[in-house]
């Protein structure tokens, strides 16, 4: 009796032996999981923030670009109208001319 009760105690130890074993690989898998993941949300976080920067750069370009086109529009409007003023003017002129100075045709 004492030799079954023995080899049902080693049978008995060697079973929390493997379960231990079994939780023990487990919480080393589970260890090595949440590492990784640190690491991924540490690139992805770097990524984002290289991502978040790269559109504040890009939103002062587009200020930028907006302010120069909205100058160059301005200016080229400028230029037509001054220049259809300085058409009329010359047109009036020649009028002008032509009726003081009627041989000058």
């Amino acid at each position: 009796m004492a030799a079954e009760d023995a080899t049902t105690g080693d049978k008995e130890l060697e079973s929390l032996l493997r379960n231990f074993h079994s939780v023990s690989q487990g919480y080393k898998n589970a260890l090595t999981e949440v590492q990784s993941l640190r690491v991924n949300y540490s690139t992805e976080s770097k990524k984002c923030e290289a991502l978040e920067s790269h559109i504040t750069d890009l939103k002062k370009d587009n200020d930028r670009l907006r302010r120069m086109y909205t100058e160059t529009l301005f200016k080229f409007t400028n230029q037509v109208k001054f220049h259809a003023e300085s058409r009329s003017l010359k047109e009036e002129l020649e009028k002008e001319i032509v009726d003081c100075y009627p041989w000058k045709k």
